[in-house]
């Protein structure tokens, strides 16, 4: 699989790394569905914590509460892509993983 993620060829790493994340993505879904409780992960993380109980007074204020959230969360995932290289493995193909 290494030979396909660290490809020279563009569209094989796509297809590798898109491969790769939907067979975690099914995998982690299938575990929580069928081995977690209802509402085992609510409320136990940073993000959850930063979102509050209640909605914001207007959507414009909630769409940057949002979106303020996102870029927090998804900091150590940039941090992790300037700082870190293995190999011919750059840690920038994480973002599809992330739904960006």
């Amino acid at each position: 699989m290494h030979k396909y993620l660290a490809s020279d060829n563009a569209w094989i790493r796509f297809i590798s790394l898109l491969s790769v994340t939907l067979i975690l993505f099914v995998i982690a879904w299938v575990i929580g569905f069928y081995l977690l409780p209802e509402g085992f992960l609510r409320g136990k993380f940073a993000g959850a914590a930063l979102a509050g109980e209640t909605a914001a007074e207007s959507l414009t204020k909630e769409f940057f509460r949002i979106a303020v959230i996102n870029l927090v969360m998804l900091a150590p995932i940039l941090a992790g892509n300037w700082v870190f290289k293995h190999k011919r493995f750059r840690w920038d193909m994480l973002y599809p993983s992330c739904g960006l």
